[in-house]
């Protein structure tokens, strides 16, 4: 580093300018720090989770208390901004989803490679409908909607690797992209922020 970047920064300081931000970090506080009654909770939810159900048993406001409680200490220890504190819960409740639907969808190991495959490849067309989706959502902006021919498509790219097409599967399937898009959209935009 040079010796005039110090004095860049004294003297952005003295004129009202920002020193150059880092990037967040420490997102992984989310995951950590729970207590027992908390981790019950959490496991109550995935066994009754309901994503039709908006509030009580089976619904994600039964975890979301542990979520804030242990979020706002790490949004503490680790000086987060609003912003990726904001992002940080998109982070945790996504995968706290995935986790739930997961535990739902009963897939054999064939099965659950097949429905990986679907969910990591950029040319499955529920990743590209549905990653724009969860992207708006972080980004707390106004969400693409699905067309009928997108629809047909992620149905279409289900049947093709032999998992279940029946409707509950299929919104399971849909639910759980979402939730682990949401959780990937909100990681990215925590770094940058």
């Amino acid at each position: 580093m040079s010796k005039e970047f110090p004095m860049v920064l004294l003297l952005a300081a003295c004129l009202g300018l920002a020193a150059p931000a880092q990037a967040a970090t420490n997102i992984e506080c989310l995951d950590t720090g729970y207590s027992q009654a908390q981790l019950a909770t959490f496991a109550e939810f995935r066994r009754s989770y309901n994503p039709s159900v908006e509030q009580g048993s089976g619904s994600v406001d039964t975890i979301m208390p542990a979520i804030i409680s242990r979020a706002s200490t790490c949004f503490l220890a680790n000086g987060w901004s609003e912003a990726v504190l904001t992002q940080a819960l998109f982070y945790k409740l996504g995968g706290e989803m995935e986790q739930a639907i997961a535990f739902k969808l009963a897939f054999n190991p064939k099965q659950k490679a097949a429905l990986e495959s679907l969910l990591t490849s950029d040319a499955s067309p529920i990743r590209k409908v549905i990653m724009p989706i969860a992207e708006a959502q972080v980004r707390e902006e106004l969400a693409p909607e699905i067309t009928a021919e997108q629809e047909d498509e992620m149905g279409a790219a289900i049947m093709v690797l032999d998992l279940p097409s029946d409707q509950r599967t299929a919104e399971l399937i849909g639910g759980l992209a979402a939730a682990r898009f949401m959780r990937e959209a909100a990681l990215a935009r925590f770094k940058t922020l």
